[in-house]
């Protein structure tokens, strides 16, 4: 999606580290054209909790129909720093 992996670290286990203890950069603040409804998918996908992220194939691809409709996904709205 935007052409760089969530985390990048100078070793694996840098990268593991960040993958358990660290939120990933959401997709919009790598490539501008991301829209925040889609941040907020890859976002839910990402989730650190199993139960924070998208149960099937199938709700992931729901949200992402309405995010290419133009509609609000079901995933949480992405607050950024400055909304914060």
């Amino acid at each position: 999606l935007t052409g760089e992996p969530p985390f990048v670290g100078d070793s694996p286990v840098a990268v593991a580290y960040q993958h358990v203890r660290e939120d990933p950069v959401p997709p919009s603040q790598r490539y501008a054209g991301i829209s925040p409804e889609l941040d907020a998918v890859v976002l839910k996908a990402l989730a650190k909790n199993p139960d924070n992220r998208y149960q099937t194939a199938a709700e992931m691809r729901t949200d992402l129909v309405k995010v290419h409709g133009g509609e609000t996904p079901d995933a949480p709205k992405v607050f950024t720093d400055a909304e914060r």
